[in-house]
């Protein structure tokens, strides 16, 4: 149903189109579960994620699977396809696999795509009624009741894919749901890091940028996350700031050694100040460290 709603008297509204985007689903349905179900915020963890295919109408299928993750996996281990019964269809690992150069193909099985978001795989066709999807992968947790949703797509011009439902998708795992949850604590803030503590922005492309990254905690909603690089008399020197739709993971930002101007800053000790607002906190969460700029 569409409601409105109206503070006029002498205005009125209508819908004029209304129009809908659909996909014939793959497959009936996908049960699906993860373990462990609980573990420490922020901390590498190894994950296991069943998807089980419900397909007993016959539909064609599905050859490419994603799983939504709270940030960018460190490693996807080992992807296997069972049958029905119980046997081995198909195995690939992965533990080896250069993230960063993909795709990493083993086989009828490969890593097509890990984004800070979520990751993707390249199946063989998928379609079999009670078909087994086996994902080992590591992830860190940031928030409480983080959900790794799954998702099937027909082929890579599927435009709207089939999500997976959670459920008992294996009796090898008693989660029997999506959702990890974390210890929760009044810490918002992980541990911030400037890498390399020294740099050169001279432009010779040996440490000519900063690296830093940021971990946030149990923060949900959109929030701008401020980032401040300062002299040591306090004045500021650049502002890389930026809004962030899911502020709980690991942020990183670079730093050329420019100030606003685009103009190297003298060489010297500078205080980067991270900032983001919280509703716990009335004047937000902030953290600081120093670098040091030399040429």
């Amino acid at each position: 149903s569409i409601d409105f709603t109206n503070r006029d008297l002498t205005a009125s509204r209508a819908v004029a189109d209304l129009g809908f985007e659909y996909e014939k689903p793959p497959v009936d349905k996908i049960i699906a579960e993860i373990g462990p179900a609980q573990t420490q915020v922020g901390e590498e963890t190894t994950f296991t994620y069943f998807a089980r295919v419900v397909n007993a109408t016959g539909r064609m299928g599905f050859s490419r699977f994603e799983v939504e993750t709270p940030a960018r996996v460190a490693a996807v281990r080992s992807v296997q396809i069972f049958d029905a019964q119980g046997g081995l269809l198909e195995s690939a690992d992965f533990s080896a696999a250069d993230l960063d150069a993909l795709p990493a193909v083993a086989g009828a099985l490969s890593i097509e795509e890990v984004a800070g978001n979520r990751f993707a795989l390249g199946l063989p066709q998928v379609s079999a009624d009670g078909a087994l999807l086996k994902i080992v992968f590591d992830a860190a947790v940031f928030r409480y009741g983080t959900r790794f949703q799954g998702r099937a797509f027909a082929d890579v011009n599927t435009a709207i894919p089939l999500q997976t439902e959670g459920g008992n998708a294996t009796v090898d795992l008693q989660t029997d749901e999506l959702l990890v949850r974390v210890t929760v604590g009044s810490q918002v803030a992980g541990a911030l890091s400037v890498v390399p503590q020294v740099f050169t922005p001279n432009g010779d492309g040996i440490n000519d940028r900063a690296r830093i990254e940021l971990s946030i905690y149990h923060v949900e909603g959109e929030k701008r996350v401020e980032i401040g690089l300062f002299d040591l008399s306090g004045r500021r020197v650049r502002d890389l700031s930026a809004r962030r739709l899911r502020p709980s993971g690991e942020h990183a930002f670079l730093w050329d050694g420019r100030n606003e101007d685009g103009i190297l800053v003298p060489p010297g000790i500078y205080a980067v100040r991270v900032r983001f607002s919280t509703d716990s906190a009335a004047d937000g969460t902030q953290v600081m460290r120093l670098v040091h700029v030399v040429y």
